[in-house]
Parts: C-alpha cells; sequence; structure tokens
C-alpha cells in the first residue's frame, strides 16, 4: 500500500484541491487520511494523504463511466462521479 501526499494528489487529478474536497465531503471521492502521532511545531500544520489505489481505481471508474450511455449532460463530471459511486 502506498500513501500520497496532496502535491502528488494533485499531479494525478486535474482538480483544484477546493474542488477535491468537495467531491470527498459528497462521498463521491475517497477519503483522506490524517496520521496522528506526529510532533506538530505549527498548529495550523496539516498533512493529509491519500491511499494511492483508491484514487486510481476512482480514476478507473471515470474512464468506464466514460463508454456507458448516460442522460448527464457532457462536461459534468460531478453528476457522472456520482452515478458511479
Amino acid at each position: 500500500m502506498r500513501f500520497v501526499s496532496k502535491a502528488q494528489l494533485m499531479q494525478m487529478v486535474p482538480y483544484s484541491f477546493t474542488h477535491i474536497a468537495r467531491l470527498e465531503a459528497a462521498g463521491l471521492f475517497p477519503k483522506r487520511i490524517k496520521p496522528t502521532g506526529f510532533a506538530r511545531k505549527n498548529t495550523d500544520y496539516c498533512k493529509v494523504f491519500y491511499v494511492e489505489q483508491e484514487v486510481l481505481d476512482w480514476m478507473q471508474k471515470l474512464v468506464d463511466a466514460r463508454d456507458q450511455p448516460t442522460d448527464t449532460p457532457k462536461g459534468d463530471v460531478t453528476l457522472i462521479a456520482s452515478n458511479i459511486s
């Protein structure tokens, strides 16, 4: 199992982190992992990770859904993502 950082995720998925957070909150994107036990000098610091395979599986579902007949308007990825979860 491999974790990817927020920076690595942004290279994998062509969405802003704000949009990814919206998809995640709606249950349409894999949930982040917040590791515990790290000493934090800055209380605003919050490192998060994602399980790489979960992100890759989510991407594959988008590819698979691309070829499925749908009544979703073209270009509406959020609605397409909701159809595959």
